[in-house]
C-alpha cells in the first residue's frame, strides 16, 4: 500500500513540475533569468501554434529576442546572468595575471601591413612550418574578397501594401585554382582572369495572401567552363531576371502554398535554366489533440520547362555548358506525413512520386538522372527537460 501511495504522489510530483513552467505566461517566463530558454522556446511555440501572427503581440519582438540569445546560452538551456559572466572575467584576470611570464615570448606585429586598404592580407586559411627551419612560417590567405555593399527598404504603399526592395553588390578576385590548376585530367595555366563584379536587386510587393517578386542578377565578367573544360571569361556582362507570384493560403487546418516564376536570360547563355518554375505545397492537419498528439499529412509539386542539361565535371567539381541534349517538361510529386506526440516527431516521406508514370526523361545534369521514388523515415526526439 505505501509503495503504492509512493509511486502514485512520484508520478503527480513530476508531472507539476514538468506542467509548471507551461502554464505560466511565455512573456513571463522570458522575463525570469532563471528559466531555461528551450522552455521559454515551447512556451511561445505551443500559445501561437495554430493562431495568425497579428501585429502589436509581441511575436517579431520575441524572434529577435530568441535569436539574440540562442548562441548566448549553456547548451543545456542555462542563461548566463551579468553576476556569472562578471565572476567568469574576473577569474580569467586573475588566472592571466598568475600565469604571465616574460619567458612565454614578446609578440609584436612586423607586416606585411600593405596587403589592402584595411592594411591586412586578408582571412587566414591554413598554416605550414618549412621542413628544415623552423624560423619560416606559410601562410595560406584567401583575398578572393574584395568588396560588398548592401541596401534595403521597407514601406507601406497603395492601401498598406507592403513593398520591400534589397540591393547587393560584391566584387570578387578569382581564386588560385581558377587562374592555374593541374591534375591528370585537367590543366590550365596563367589565365589572369579580372574580377567578377555581382549585382543583385529584388523588389518584393505583398497584398494579404499575394506576393508579386521580381529578382535582377547581373555578373559582370563571369568566368565559366565550356570548350575542353578549361574555364573562360567573357567581356561583357550576364543577366537573368526572375519574376514569380505567390500565394499563401492558410486556416487552422489547412494550409496551401503556390507560386509560378519566369526566368529571363540575357547576355551570352552561360546559365542553362528553365523558362518557367512552378511549385504547389499542401499541407492539411488530420489531428490536433490538446494532449499534444498532432498528426499532418502533405504533399509538395515541383515542376519546370525544357532546358539544355550542363554536364558535372565531379574530378573539378564544377558545370560545364553543353547544347547535347534537351531536358523535356517535367514534374515531381511528394508525399508527406508526420506525426508529433510532445518532444517526438517521425516522419515518413515518399519522394517522386510519379517515377515512371510520365516516362524515365528526368535528369539534373546531362548522363546524372534524377533519384527515382524511393521511401524515407525520420525521428526527431528532443530530450531537453
Amino acid at each position: 500500500m505505501y509503495k503504492l501511495v509512493f509511486l502514485i504522489f512520484f508520478i503527480l510530483s513530476s508531472f507539476v513540475k514538468a506542467q509548471s513552467p507551461k502554464e505560466r505566461n511565455w512573456v513571463d517566463l522570458m522575463n525570469d533569468p532563471k528559466e531555461n530558454f528551450y522552455d521559454v522556446v515551447d512556451a511561445f511555440e505551443q500559445y501561437w501554434n495554430g493562431k495568425s501572427i497579428e501585429k502589436g503581440r509581441g511575436w517579431k519582438q520575441f524572434k529577435r529576442w530568441e535569436a539574440f540569445m540562442e548562441p548566448r546560452v549553456f547548451p543545456s538551456g542555462e542563461r548566463n546572468t551579468s553576476n556569472y559572466l562578471f565572476n567568469a572575467f574576473n577569474s580569467a584576470e586573475g588566472i592571466s595575471s598568475q600565469t604571465h611570464s616574460p619567458g612565454i615570448g614578446d609578440w609584436s606585429l612586423v607586416g606585411p601591413t600593405n596587403g589592402n586598404s584595411l592594411n591586412g592580407i586578408g582571412r587566414i586559411n591554413a598554416i605550414a612550418f618549412h621542413p628544415t627551419d623552423n624560423n619560416i612560417i606559410f601562410l595560406s590567405l584567401d583575398k578572393s574578397f574584395i568588396v560588398s555593399l548592401n541596401l534595403f527598404f521597407k514601406r507601406k504603399i497603395f492601401n498598406n501594401k507592403v513593398f520591400k526592395f534589397s540591393a547587393n553588390m560584391n566584387k570578387y578576385k578569382p581564386v588560385f585554382e581558377i587562374n592555374t590548376f593541374q591534375s591528370n585530367h585537367h590543366m590550365w595555366d596563367n589565365n589572369q582572369f579580372n574580377d567578377v563584379l555581382f549585382w543583385n536587386i529584388t523588389g518584393l510587393l505583398s497584398h494579404r495572401t499575394f506576393n508579386l517578386k521580381t529578382e535582377y542578377h547581373s555578373i559582370s565578367r563571369p568566368i565559366y567552363f565550356k570548350r575542353f573544360d578549361i574555364p573562360q571569361q567573357y567581356d561583357s556582362a550576364a543577366q537573368v531576371i526572375k519574376t514569380s507570384i505567390s500565394h499563401n493560403f492558410s486556416n487552422n487546418k489547412l494550409n496551401i502554398f503556390s507560386e509560378i516564376t519566369y526566368q529571363y536570360q540575357g547576355g551570352p547563355k552561360i546559365f542553362q535554366l528553365p523558362n518557367w518554375i512552378g511549385q504547389l505545397k499542401f499541407n492539411y492537419i488530420l489531428i490536433n489533440k490538446k494532449s499534444n498528439l498532432k498528426i499532418e499529412a502533405g504533399c509538395n509539386l515541383r515542376a519546370f520547362s525544357s532546358y539544355y542539361l550542363p554536364v558535372y565535371l565531379p574530378e573539378i567539381n564544377q558545370f560545364s555548358i553543353s547544347n547535347e541534349f534537351l531536358q523535356q517538361n517535367y514534374a515531381m510529386v511528394d508525399l508527406i506525413i508526420k506525426a508529433t506526440i510532445k518532444d517526438v516527431t517521425v516522419f515518413g516521406m515518399v519522394t517522386h512520386l510519379n517515377s515512371g508514370l510520365m516516362g524515365y526523361n528526368y535528369f539534373s545534369s546531362l548522363h546524372y538522372p534524377s533519384p527515382d521514388r524511393y521511401i524515407k523515415f525520420g525521428l526527431k526526439w528532443s530530450f531537453l527537460d
